[in-house]
């Protein structure tokens, strides 16, 4: 009798379960019909040649649903990678209640990305847009996107990141100091750690409360069930992971407001000296908002002042504040733990980093012994003796842009498996590509992992420079240094264009400069790597040893190639 109970309430459960699926998609299917229905007459107001166009070609897969169930159990990659060996680089089905191209010809890509805001725009999946929030701006559109990013963007130029990069080194050096001294850790959580220290303080300017040991794991915490929901079905009901996610935004978006009012007051406090202090893109985007009179002693001489009277409010702030902090450490730690694993995989690497590194200090300190420099070696890793005459032995800014094979390492790190591996755009007019046409309102997967594998001057290597295998070499080539990097889009392109890319750069550069010079660290070879969206990941999280170097290594103990 328990028995026919528990049967019967677990069947009820199971009912109830399926009802909400099929609620929803029957929910999103009729609003696709009724957004659609507008465009299914397309073809009388296109041009000409247009009409003469066919649409790409794809399977037959039932309408508004197709692949759907297939993308939430083995995501955008597979799907892609097995409808393209069938059908070519461009190729249509039904995803979310939408139609949906997967687009992944360089040409294309480069189109639709570069047509932001007049033939495309953003379009992030219902449940994403959700919990990035509405006024993010990352789901901002048009002029409100466009507003945003000029308010936020002087932070990250490169006049803007030198402030930051003496406490980005600091921070590093701290971090792997707190790994030596743990000596086993989970190599992912702590490379996030880092990451997420680094966000705070240079990206967003926030309070170091933020950071502390307790907090650090409580919003780490948070961020993890955030973003384990994005590739979910968005129900705010018991039992689904979206549900979850929404509390831990609602907790994120609270602390983050405080800390915006904390920061307002700084900012308004004329006792503040901030001439030539680092200040953050949302310390920039804030001050816009603030009188005239209690911003203009911040910013009157800065790049911002363009900016002035884009007034933006506290929602918006803060929705782009979660943002930011998805954007720069998410994305930054998947890379270096990437690059970090690689490093063991292929020792030869770490070898080749580990003489880059430590060929300045072994120059001034031959120099300061009286003993002839070392500089055909120092010139062959691309550090001139001038370099090293001017910069020290110091990771500096100007020091960053004098390590041509860490360069080539994170170039090769993120070409190799992309960190986003695709974005959504939907058309707002009927567009041309490929030879295909797609009408307006459909929506594109624009496949960055894919334009990155098929660069054009590795496609049909097959020996060391293969696409598939990771080589930093080849961005030391002469075609690697050609500039023709076109296909080279880890960041994106156009308008929607990572503002952070050069905080990334620098960033993944500090932290493997760091390592190189005083430390080593070994992890599981064996542990299996998973493609999963948004980012990629290991299985287990890297488990990972490390440990002070107990002499810095030198350059006399590797081989210098002629």
């Amino acid at each position: 009798m328990a028995s026919s109970a528990v049967e019967f309430t677990l069947l009820a459960a199971l009912s109830m379960v399926c009802a909400v699926a099929s609620s929803y998609l029957m929910t999103s299917a009729w609003q696709a019909v009724l957004k659609h229905a507008q465009h299914w007459g397309w073809h009388t107001v296109a041009p000409k040649r247009a009409r003469q166009l066919p649409l790409p070609p794809g399977p037959w897969v039932i309408p508004y649903i197709g692949d759907t169930f297939r993308f939430m159990s083995q995501g955008l990659i597979k799907i892609s990678t097995d409808r393209m060996a069938i059908y070519g680089p461009i190729h249509r089905t039904w995803l979310l209640g939408e139609r949906n191209v997967f687009v992944a010809d360089a040409a294309c890509v480069r189109k639709v990305l570069n047509g932001e805001h007049t033939i495309a725009e953003e379009d992030w999946p219902l449940g994403v847009a959700l919990l990035l929030g509405r006024k993010s701006v990352a789901v901002l559109t048009f002029d409100d996107h466009l507003n945003m990013r000029k308010l936020m963007s002087p932070a990250f130029n490169p006049k803007g990141l030198v402030r930051g990069v003496p406490r980005l080194v600091q921070l590093a050096q701290e971090h792997c100091d707190r790994w030596a001294q743990q000596g086993e850790l989970m190599g992912a959580r702590a490379i996030k750690a880092f990451t997420f220290h680094a966000a705070v303080e240079l990206v967003l300017g926030f309070e170091k409360s933020w950071v502390t040991e307790e907090n650090l794991a409580i919003n780490q915490a948070r961020f993890l069930a955030w973003t384990d929901a994005f590739n979910g079905t968005p129900l705010d009901l018991p039992g689904f992971k979206f549900k979850k996610a929404n509390q831990a935004r609602r907790e994120l978006i609270a602390a983050i407001k405080v800390n915006l009012a904390q920061m307002q007051a700084r900012l308004q406090d004329p006792s503040q000296d901030r001439v030539g202090v680092h200040r953050t893109s949302i310390e920039l985007a804030l001050e816009a908002s603030l009188p005239p009179s209690d911003s203009s002693s911040t910013s009157s001489s800065d790049d911002s002042t363009d900016a002035k009277g884009h007034g933006v409010d506290l929602d918006t702030l803060a929705d782009t504040s979660l943002n930011l902090l998805f954007a720069g450490h998410d994305t930054s730690a998947a890379a270096i733990t990437l690059a970090v694993r690689h490093l063991k995989l292929q020792p030869h690497l770490l070898q080749k980093l580990c003489q880059e590194q430590q060929e300045a200090a072994a120059f001034m300190q031959t120099r300061t012994f009286g003993e002839q420099p070392n500089r055909s070696a120092a010139q062959h890793f691309g550090l001139s003796s001038k370099v090293i005459d001017q910069y020290g032995t110091d990771i500096t800014d100007r020091e960053l842009s004098a390590m041509p094979y860490t360069t080539a390492l994170v170039k090769e790190t993120l070409r190799h498996k992309a960190i986003v591996s695709s974005v959504w755009r939907k058309t707002l007019v009927d567009i041309e590509l490929g030879g295909y046409r797609i009408p307006k309102g459909w929506r594109l997967n624009l496949d960055i992992w894919k334009v990155l594998l098929d660069d054009p001057r590795w496609v049909d290597q097959t020996d060391d420079f293969a696409p598939c295998r990771f080589n930093p070499d080849r961005w030391l080539t002469e075609e690697g240094e050609c500039g023709l990097d076109k296909s080279f889009i880890p960041f994106g392109g156009g308008a929607r264009k990572c503002m952070g890319y050069n905080f990334a750069f620098m960033e993944i550069k500090v932290i493997l400069a760091v390592l190189a010079r005083g430390y080593d660290w070994s992890v599981d070879l064996d542990e299996t790597f998973i493609q999963t969206s948004p980012l990629p990941a290991l299985t287990n999280g890297m488990p990972m040893k490390c440990w002070k170097q107990e002499q810095p290594m030198r350059p006399s103990s590797f081989a210098i190639r002629s």
